[in-house]
């Protein structure tokens, strides 16, 4: 069934499928790494190889690529996906890809099917590509002790001193206590390298998500804000396939509301109804809608037009959420309008406070000013009426002039 949001966002495909596909390939560290290990496995006289991880780390793609690469190369390779083979099965299946037809009795047991394999290696061959069989064996935990002890004897098989067989095992990290065991320390001394998966970190899941988008043939949407990237690996540890499950499921949810951006809040509605499970949610109850009860969005989705994209919360959406009687309201709702109000009196209480204080400071200032100036105008006006009393208080005999001298003749002038 064809997910909704493939036509909303233009995309010829579902980005995040659940099926791993070894031509979508994402070249993280760990995984470029891993594959140039296997790569290096198929050149080297090794018998067996081990990667490991965790679930959902990307092991049954590389198997997967890893038995692509080799029958495009023509070389002999086998691949088990399940452990409900039997190793007569894996025989038969072996002797199936060397082109060995042997005619199924009765009588025909392991004992002669591990018989006629080794006869075939033992036979000179010119292709140096037909002279090996690569067995890719995936979930190699689920094996019994016995199995494993059967590969082990499979893969010691040589003749004079040609190791024909090569195993590459893909298994949960927890084989490697199966390993240690008594049982099968003999297989584990035989694997010189192991290699361990690691889970993605922030950078590689945002390359990562957007990797799948483009190989979806998304026209540039959606796109997931940074902060919803930190909570999808908060949630998911970096493992890759829960990354794929709660990326398709964020697409859900934002296709459905006609989104273009993912933000946290998409992320945790879409942990949230998808029930996922061994994942730990980061927001605490009742924060985001739940599948029991009814959501904001589906209130006001109703109200808007269906051929509209809203990328953004909308002013108008919040006022009528806001607008939305009391009795309709969650308990979480009543909750955080509460304290909304109770902030709007904190705030107008210290900021009524904070201009009472101010306008005092400005009087005081005004005062201060004023009995300045009326200080220093009383100072000039006394100075003004201390020069008129002195010069009122000067004797007027200093200033009498003698007229005779006037008129005195200058002698010069009789002459």
């Amino acid at each position: 069934m064809e997910k909704g949001y493939k036509s909303f966002y233009l995309m010829e495909k579902e980005p995040f499928d659940c099926h791993p596909s070894p031509e979508i390939f994402y070249k993280s560290k760990a995984h470029q790494n891993c594959w140039n290990y296997l790569l290096q496995g198929t050149k080297t006289n090794d018998p067996i190889f081990l990667v490991s991880g965790n679930y959902g780390s990307g092991k049954t793609l590389l198997s997967l690529k890893l038995i692509s690469e080799l029958k495009k190369d023509n070389r002999n390779s086998v691949y088990i996906s399940t452990p409900t083979y039997d190793f007569s099965m894996l025989l038969e299946k072996i002797l199936v890809e060397l082109g060995i037809t042997v005619e199924k009795t009765d009588e025909l047991n392991e004992l002669k099917l591990r018989k006629t394999v080794y006869d075939y290696f033992e036979k000179d061959s010119t292709d140096e590509k037909k002279k090996y069989i690569y067995l890719v064996i995936d979930d190699a935990q689920e094996f019994s002790d016995s199995y494993l002890t059967k590969l082990r004897l499979f893969a010691s098989y040589n003749y004079l001193g040609y190791f024909p067989i090569r195993i590459f095992l893909f298994a949960h990290k927890n084989f490697l206590k199966t390993l240690n065991d008594q049982k099968n320390i003999a297989l584990g001394q035989r694997i010189k390298r192991i290699y361990s998966l690691e889970d993605f970190d922030f950078e590689d899941i945002k390359e990562y998500i957007y990797f799948r988008l483009i190989h979806s043939g998304a026209s540039g949407t959606p796109v997931f804000e940074d902060e919803a990237i930190s909570a999808i690996e908060t949630i998911s540890k970096g493992n890759p396939r829960i990354i794929n499950n709660i990326c398709d499921n964020c697409l859900l949810v934002a296709g459905n509301q006609k989104l273009n951006q993912i933000d946290k809040s998409i992320v945790n509605q879409a942990v949230d109804a998808a029930n996922m499970v061994g994942i730990e949610k980061t927001h605490p109850p009742g924060n985001s809608p739940s599948t029991d009860e009814k959501p904001k969005q589906t209130f006001v989705k109703k109200a808007l037009p269906a051929n509209k994209v809203y990328p953004y919360k909308d002013a108008d959406i919040e006022a009528a959420l806001a607008r939305k009687p009391e009795k309709d309201l969650s308990e979480n709702d009543l909750y955080e309008k509460k304290t909304k109000k109770n902030n709007l009196k904190d705030f107008g209480s210290r900021y009524g406070k904070t201009g009472i204080l101010t306008i005092l400071i400005l009087i005081i200032l005004f005062l201060l000013g004023y009995i300045f100036n009326q200080n220093r105008s009383d100072e000039l006006s006394r100075l003004e009426s201390n020069r008129d009393q002195i010069i009122r208080s000067v004797p007027a005999d200093n200033y009498i002039v003698d007229h005779s001298l006037l008129f005195q003749k200058n002698p010069m002038q009789i002459i």
